[in-house]
């Protein structure tokens, strides 16, 4: 799969591009994961008493400290659940909600215990909350910091970033508490920390480098595969370009970046987007696994079971503009739930049926659904939300991108094999032909080595053709190709010239050595049309020579030889050099 990726004239260096980019990617991830976990504590509940104070000098969760409150009605004010007061301790270190119709309220206490003012920061690490409201409480009563969420134009962030970051002030020995609403369509997590701004600086910068990494891995896929395909126009590379670049932007919005920097202006285009990428995504994903796996010549059921599936995807773009948010979210997890399972089964055929590319297509999507399960069980509430979970998808998504661009390789060169192969005797075609017979001519005539060409041609064919029918004389090609490819070994390489005429090109070899292989060569080769009648081939062997200064020379001088064995009998051997029969 590595070798032999890409155009002929970049192979080497080229076919490792996608790896390369993984391996950077991927390690950077790793890296950032490092950095995460040394802040970050088990995603599993614990006692409050566990923290009794938070710490002010480092990122912190917050959660374990905070009091929730659940609004079902989703209607209440800040000053109606103070009055009610029915927060109770969370006690654990992350809030998943999953889809939820519910308005949720947190309530923490923040206090300084040291000697001097203190600069910090409330960060909501999910940044796909429709609506977040902060009031700091004064005397029982809430004075709003802030109300923003991407339901509201970006700029109505106090710190212009992805996710969403408050800044708070704590002078010497002061507390504050601070209230939290988040009310939101689809999945609700609440990641809630409280950072000193140093130290948060850090963490955003060491996050912002891999994200430039991870997201430069997809502008490499790109490109790359852009340029295949303006070289080969190939459907299945089509649809895996387009796959990549929907699946990127999607995952740049459900990271936040695409509100940020390509419409921060319209919350509506960013909340539908998310939608819309993801269908888009979803019918592409469908369209490529089905042209690249053939699926049609192996599963006609298969075939129309994804072709229905990508026309209710496409059918998901319209309802993205007709029906409500949270609809259209529950529809369309569901949906990437069944394409998902659907291609797995088509890899899984494929794989059953010995389809070159099956194993790694398998691969790559194995990959994915591992970090989609993850995402989705954390979506629905199964798994805790952290970096881990939060990013999983991402990671395999780029994992299957390389791998799926690996088999890509596979197909291509694979229809660049079949290009390069006469599909009758399985021999190297004209063209190639004329390839290399230049190529080694040119290297003879500069290494000064020898190079002879030996032209067959079988006997009496159109005979063959005329009296059993050219199903019969197929049949005989077909047979004297196998057999030509089982008895002549590198470094000669045979070609199929054209009709029933067949060429040898034999690098340093002299004419004497090229005339006793091709004499062994036709004693071996036993070939009989129908009626058991054997089949002979003439020979004409030509060797170069100084005063050749053309590769056509060459080929004129051997098909000048078979022309002559052709008028002294047939099923002869004649030589250029002598024009004498052998």
């Amino acid at each position: 799969m590595f070798a032999d990726f890409g155009p002929p004239s970049s192979r080497g260096a080229v076919s490792w591009l996608p790896v390369i980019a993984l391996v950077v990617v991927v390690t950077s991830l790793l890296f950032v994961a490092g950095q995460n976990a040394k802040h970050t504590e088990p995603a599993v509940a614990q006692p409050a008493a566990a923290i009794s104070t938070l710490d002010l000098n480092a990122v912190t969760n917050i959660l374990p400290v905070a009091a929730l409150y659940e609004d079902v009605s989703g209607v209440l004010s800040a000053t109606d659940v103070i009055k009610r007061n029915e927060f109770t301790p969370w006690q654990q270190q992350s809030a998943n909600f999953g889809f939820s119709k519910s308005a949720w309220w947190v309530r923490v206490t923040i206090t300084n215990n040291e000697s001097k003012t203190r600069q910090l920061a409330f960060r909501q690490d999910y940044p796909l909350i429709d609506h977040l409201a902060v009031w700091q409480l004064a005397k029982l009563k809430p004075l709003k910091v802030t109300e923003t969420g991407d339901f509201t134009p970006f700029e109505s962030r106090i710190v212009k970033h992805r996710d969403f970051i408050i800044p708070i002030e704590l002078a010497a020995g002061e507390s504050k508490t601070y209230l939290f609403r988040y009310q939101t369509q689809g999945s609700l997590n609440i990641g809630l920390w409280l950072a000193p701004m140093v130290p948060l600086m850090e963490t955003i910068a060491i996050e912002q480098l891999a994200y430039g990494l991870y997201y430069g891995g997809f502008a490499v896929l790109v490109i790359y595969n852009l340029l295949l395909f303006l070289t080969i126009v190939d459907r299945a590379l089509f649809y895996y370009l387009a796959y990549v670049v929907s699946y990127g932007l999607y995952m740049a919005t459900h990271n936040g970046l695409t509100f940020q920097f390509l419409w921060p202006q319209s919350p509506a285009l960013a909340n539908q987007s998310l939608l819309v990428l993801l269908a888009l995504t979803l019918v592409f994903a469908l369209k490529f696994s089905r042209h690249i796996l053939q699926m049609r010549s192996l599963s006609i059921w298969l075939d129309r079971a994804s072709e229905w599936l990508a026309t209710a995807c496409s059918l998901a773009l319209i309802g993205c503009i007709v029906l409500p948010y949270d609809m259209m979210v529950l529809i369309q997890a569901t949906l990437t739930t069944v394409v998902t399972g659907l291609i797995l089964v088509m890899g899984s055929w494929a794989l059953f049926k010995r389809h070159p590319i099956a194993g790694y297509f398998m691969l790559a999507w194995g990959a994915l659904l591992i970090g989609v399960l993850i995402y989705m069980a954390k979506s629905f509430g199964y798994l805790p939300h952290n970096s881990l979970t939060q990013n999983a998808f991402q990671i395999g998504a780029l994992v299957e991108m390389v791998l799926l661009s690996l088999a890509l390789g596979s197909r291509i060169n694979t229809l660049k094999l079949k290009s390069e192969i006469d599909p009758l005797t399985n021999l190297l075609n004209r063209r190639q032909f004329d390839e290399r017979i230049g190529d080694e001519f040119r290297r003879a005539k500069q290494r000064k080595q020898a190079l002879s060409l030996v032209m067959l041609d079988i006997d009496w064919f159109k005979k063959v053709n005329d009296q059993f029918g050219h199903s019969a004389g197929d049949d005989v090609l077909r047979e004297l190709g196998r057999q030509l490819l089982y008895h002549i070994r590198q470094p000669a390489m045979v070609c199929r010239f054209g009709g029933e005429e067949f060429a040898i090109i034999v690098p340093r070899t002299k004419e004497h050595e090229a005339v006793a292989m091709t004499r062994r060569l036709l004693t071996r080769i036993r070939c009989y049309c129908p009626a058991q009648q054997p089949i002979t081939l003439s020979a004409g062997v030509a060797c170069m020579s100084a005063e050749m200064s053309q590769v056509d020379d060459l080929i004129k001088a051997a098909d000048s030889a078979l022309y002559q064995a052709k008028q002294l009998g047939r099923d002869k051997i004649c030589c250029y050099q002598d024009m004498a029969l052998l």
